[in-house]
């Protein structure tokens, strides 16, 4: 299969690889759990211990919803949902790709920066990738 991004904004590509980390969380601290989908972090900022309140930090790949729900009632419990959602930036492929999905099941509020809002929605895309740095990566 070619490697290469798909989609028609520099927020709707996506790359189709995993790492070995793939499906594995991490404490960082009491309050701070990484969790690994194929390539990238999300993060959970809460502690399970106290009031099952959390905010969840970027909404993964494409089609991973289904394993943040599944890491979230792990660790916070059935039912459980953040407080809200923060994007760091507008890559589809490994930091928005399941925002819609989450969006739908749970009415939160989703913070990004003010200058990422164009990228998010669509009104501007990112610079290519520079093909000579890792391939494009």
């Amino acid at each position: 299969m070619d490697m290469e991004m798909q989609g028609s904004s520099s927020t709707e590509r996506f790359i189709p690889v995993t790492s070995v980390a793939n499906d594995k969380g991490v404490g960082v601290a009491l309050d701070i759990y990484s969790y690994t989908i194929q390539i990238v972090n999300i993060c959970f900022l809460g502690n399970p211990q106290h009031e099952n309140e959390f905010v969840l930090v970027n909404a993964g790949m494409p089609e991973s919803a289904p394993m943040i729900l599944k890491e979230i009632e792990d660790r916070f419990g059935v039912g459980a949902q953040p407080k809200a959602i923060v994007l760091t930036h507008a890559h589809f492929f490994d930091h928005i790709g399941s925002i819609i999905d989450l969006v739908d099941k749970w009415n939160v509020p989703v913070y990004a920066h003010e200058l990422e809002m164009p990228y998010l929605t669509s009104q501007k895309n990112y610079s290519l990738p520079d093909s000579t740095v890792e391939g494009g990566l």
